[in-house]
């Protein structure tokens, strides 16, 4: 079986980046104790006020439902005030990448 590679962008709203980090800080240990969830690393792009999550998935099938627990457990409401575009805008640029390809 093969991993799956998923990568989460969160614009920050200007003025909001100290907040989301601190968000971030707080809740990616559960994300990285989720079942299925071999590893994430996450990067700071200044040019856009990003940040960008990296993570590696047993299968997209187990990022899904950690994205299911996510929605469930109220993270809409949390991220929404710190997000330019909001949690809608996350959700709506998620990349989900099952391989890698052998080219």
């Amino acid at each position: 079986m093969s991993s799956a590679t998923i990568i989460v962008t969160f614009k920050v709203i200007h003025g909001k980046k100290i907040w989301l980090k601190k968000l971030l800080e707080e809740t990616l240990n559960e994300t990285r104790g989720f079942d299925g969830c071999l590893s994430l690393e996450v990067f700071y792009e200044k040019k856009t006020n990003s940040y960008i999550a990296i993570e590696k998935w047993q299968s997209v099938s187990h990022y899904d439902k950690y994205l299911e627990w996510r929605i469930q457990t109220g993270i809409e409401k949390v991220l929404n005030p710190l997000l330019d575009g909001g949690w809608k805008n996350v959700l709506d640029n998620i990349k989900k990448f099952e391989g890698p390809e052998q080219v």
